[in-house]
């Protein structure tokens, strides 16, 4: 059995046929297809790439919001009245007449 035989108008044609030819006239679409298949791996390493970056930075703003906090809270101690008394103590600063007093609204 010869792989090549004479069509009736003379010319030659392989033992694929006329698969040959879809062969050929389909090559554009598998080369779309091979792009799209190639921009989709692309993209999940881009997201998979973007996804980690955004894990890194909840935990830096996670932490950066416990030092805020802590900061804070060491601030906030050392501003109340009698810790100021006690650290103005040391330049002999002190206070005149009695300490503050609370004024509030009775409800009646």
């Amino acid at each position: 059995m010869t792989t090549k035989s004479k069509r009736q108008d003379g010319s030659k044609r392989s033992a694929a046929g006329a698969n040959g030819g879809y062969l050929v006239r389909s090559m554009p679409y598998f080369f779309f297809l091979l792009v799209l298949v190639l921009v989709y791996i692309g993209n999940a390493h881009y997201v998979e790439r973007k996804m980690r970056l955004i894990d890194q930075k909840k935990k830096e703003i996670k932490e950066l919001n416990w030092i805020y906090m802590s900061s804070k809270s060491d601030m906030l101690q050392e501003a109340t009245y009698s810790r100021l008394a006690e650290q103005v103590q040391q330049y002999q600063l002190t206070t005149k007449g009695p300490l503050p007093l609370k004024i509030s609204k009775d409800k009646q």
